[in-house]
């Protein structure tokens, strides 16, 4: 009887041994991987209509207003013979654009410098009928989860204070939608509205 308790002692001992042997083992090989997802952006094809409009020394000023509190933010833009740098003046982000309004990064979507919403490099392709589809995906281990989409659509071209521009449809696949009114002369943003929040260009260009 007493061998019978130390055998069943000894194999419980040995289970807790092994289990708690590939707890390590996954703690050294998979945790690692899973504390450093990668986000990655698959964008279809975009065919860019128009080469970058801003130029050295335009100044914007856009009004952000959320529920009763409101703020500027202002973005001046400057080129040295390589670079066209779009500077948020409150110092949150800077970047540097080539001809076709990208950054290193080389996205359309958006800049490594999120907070630069004077413009994106999408904006350049607008026309009639426009559609655009961005998705995003977290690689764990090389193995690339989906994320979301991110559908972009020219639902009209209208009349905005005078100036002609396109109104752009942006929906998630959370449900999501954001309309921007973007300048068909300079691409750049002129309002943005969103789920309780909107955004109206001030200064910088002529309105009626």
């Amino acid at each position: 009887m007493q061998i019978e308790k130390m055998s069943g002692l000894s194999i419980a001992v040995i289970t807790i041994i092994i289990f708690v042997g590939i707890m390590i083992y996954s703690a050294q090989t998979l945790l690692p991987q899973l504390q450093d997802p990668e986000f990655v952006f698959s964008e279809s094809p975009i065919n860019k209509t128009e080469t970058l409009k801003i130029k050295d020394g335009d100044f914007y000023t856009y009004e952000y207003s959320a529920g009763n509190e409101s703020a500027n933010i202002s973005f001046a833009v400057s080129f040295d013979g390589i670079c066209t740098w779009v500077n948020i003046v409150e110092g949150q982000g800077l970047v540097c654009l080539d001809q076709f309004g990208n950054d290193v990064g080389q996205r359309n979507s958006s800049y490594q410098a999120p907070t630069i919403i004077l413009m994106k490099p999408w904006m350049l392709a607008l026309q009639k009928g426009w559609k655009w589809n961005v998705s995003s995906y977290m690689v764990f281990d090389k193995m690339a989860n989906h994320v979301s989409d991110t559908d972009y659509e020219v639902v009209r071209i209208e009349q905005y204070k005078g100036r002609e521009a396109f109104v752009v449809r942006i929906n998630t696949s959370e449900g999501n939608e954001v309309w921007d009114w973007v300048d068909s002369e300079k691409r750049i943003l002129l309002r943005e509205v969103g789920l309780q929040y909107e955004v109206i260009l001030i200064e910088g260009l002529d309105f009626e």
